[in-house]
């Protein structure tokens, strides 16, 4: 990118070289194979394929499980129960519904890929609302049909899928020669700001002069648009800081928008000599075109640019010095700039790609089904010898469920005879638990019996991942015991008290004990 200062029309202005870096049209994000147990949570889905219907009324088509892989062929013989082949745990039903048959699906399946085997019983619906017929009176559906599953196993869950970005499905979504133009521009305003107005500075990052609450404005080329593209019928709205000297980092085309699978992009470029600037658009979308016809939807990209005459206004800065100067640009005429596009790239993708989840693995749902784990980091205990030789209390506790894929804490912290002890073991008390900016809403409670060393825990913690409209709330009861090991060790702070703890990084590992799990929660008091 060069630019140079030059006089016209009594304003300074720029030269814009746009780079030829630009949007790229991402790769899907692909399952792999297996992760049968992540596929289920995440996933479950059935694939509907070669539908047909004889002329004397029986229906055939198979079905496929896209997480446990399994495959059977349904037959469904007019007026008859519908009989399944190559899969024992499959049942299907056909009926009669107001946009073509209504496909319903029953399953149960085991994955063994995890430190524990689940079972998952699930159902699902779909509707074959593409049929064509032959001359001899037999129908056949040309594409395939995505059925979701509800699971009532092991969790009652139907987890969140991704939708497609606006207008793919529009019948002008591929159409990139669309007349009178593909973008429409409007609400252009340019900004350039030659010297960073602050004339006093703390440090790096605070301005004293001006004094807040006034903004700072600093050196830089800023472009405000909205462009509309007309075939998706989508509009956007972009606040770029245009390439200069002072922001090296900054490339054109600059980025609006998107960049990531399933997203709209939109990069914006300006090239010319002010007042006279050409904007240039390149924009990357999504369409799934006949869809009574195909399932794979394209990604699609196009660019397109158009000169613009600017009216500009140039003001002296705070500063009031030849290289302090504020320009302010506006398109002269006050209608919207049209800009006919051209297609750059044109690239197919897999089918269901923009309404499948992405890959995933672990977390807190899978992590709470598999391998539930408590670990019991550095607890501590207070003695008071003042008030009596045997008490003892719970002084320090940290608790944590799960694997590094997926961690909550919960810790206790307590003064003498305040949590559990050898006074009161078999008293419940709450835990206080919390993350960065508010507590955690789950109930949790603890006792601690020293003489026995057993830890009594009733915890809910709650996963939303998978649908945090429905999270799923677990509730473990039970208890631990926690050994007094060689690491054991206990010292006086002064002549009254004893403290006892394990010394280093102390940390053991205990299965969860007894868990359930549903949709309600049990929240705990609030602190205050």
């Amino acid at each position: 990118m060069s630019f140079q200062s030059v006089s016209r029309l009594g304003l300074p202005a720029l030269v814009f070289t746009a780079a030829a870096q630009g949007i790229a049209i991402p790769s899907p994000p692909t399952w792999p194979s297996g992760q049968c147990t992540d596929k289920s949570l995440t996933i479950p889905s059935w694939v509907i394929a070669d539908y047909k219907v004889s002329a004397s009324g029986t229906v055939t088509f198979g079905i496929t499980n896209r997480a446990a892989d399994s495959h059977g062929t349904v037959t469904c013989a007019k007026s008859q129960p519908c009989t399944v082949a190559g899969n024992s745990q499959l049942a299907a039903a056909v009926s009669e519904g107001s946009s073509g048959p209504v496909v319903t699906i029953e399953e149960s399946w085991t994955c063994n890929d995890r430190e524990k085997a689940l079972t998952f019983n699930a159902t699902g619906s779909a509707t074959v609302f593409s049929l064509e017929k032959s001359s001899s009176g037999d129908a056949s559906s040309p594409i395939t049909y995505l059925t979701y599953a509800t699971l009532s196993e092991p969790v009652p869950l139907t987890p969140v899928q991704p939708s497609p970005p606006p207008g793919y499905s529009l019948p002008t979504c591929a159409d990139v020669s669309k007349s009178p133009a593909l973008f429409t521009v409007t609400d252009i305003s340019f900004k350039n700001v030659t010297r960073t107005q602050c004339k006093t500075w703390y440090g790096t990052i605070f301005c004293l002069d001006p004094r807040p609450p006034t903004e700072v404005v600093y050196a830089g080329l800023y472009l405000n648009l909205t462009v509309r593209n007309e075939a998706i019928q989508h509009t956007l709205s972009c606040d770029l800081t245009m390439p200069n000297a002072t922001a090296p980092d900054v490339v054109t085309p600059v980025r609006c928008t998107g960049g990531n699978f399933n997203e709209i992009a939109l990069d914006i470029s300006m090239a010319g000599t002010q007042p006279e600037i050409t904007i240039a658009v390149d924009e990357m979308w999504y369409c799934l075109e006949n869809p009574n016809q195909n399932t794979k939807p394209t990604a699609i990209l196009a660019t397109g640019a158009a000169p613009i005459t600017l009216s500009c206004i140039s003001k002296p800065g705070i500063f009031g010095t030849p290289d302090d100067v504020i320009t302010t640009c506006s398109q002269q005429s006050g209608g919207p700039l049209g800009i006919k596009g051209k297609l750059k790239e044109k690239k197919e993708q897999p089918a269901y790609s923009l309404v499948t989840a992405p890959p995933t693995s672990g977390g807190c749902l899978v992590t709470s089904l598999v391998k539930p784990e408590w670990k019991i980091t550095n607890p501590s205990f207070s003695t008071n010898f003042a008030k009596s030789t045997t008490n003892q209390s719970l002084w320090e506790l940290g608790v944590k469920l799960g694997t590094p894929r997926f961690e909550h804490w919960f810790y206790v912290f307590a003064g003498e005879n305040k949590y559990p002890g050898t006074d009161d073991p078999d008293t419940w008390y709450r835990c206080e638990w919390s993350i960065p900016g508010g507590w955690l809403p789950w109930d949790c409670k603890v006792q601690y019996n020293y003489h026995t060393t057993t830890l009594g825990l009733d915890v809910i913690w709650g996963c939303e991942e998978k649908d945090p409209a429905h999270p799923l709330f677990f509730h473990s009861t039970g208890s631990i015991v926690m050994p007094h090991d060689q690491s054991w060790y206990c010292g006086n702070s002064n002549p009254n008290r004893t403290t006892c703890a394990y010394q280093g990084l102390w940390e053991k590992t205990f299965p969860v004990p007894h868990i359930t799990v549903g949709l309600t929660n049990v929240e705990p008091p609030k602190p205050w």
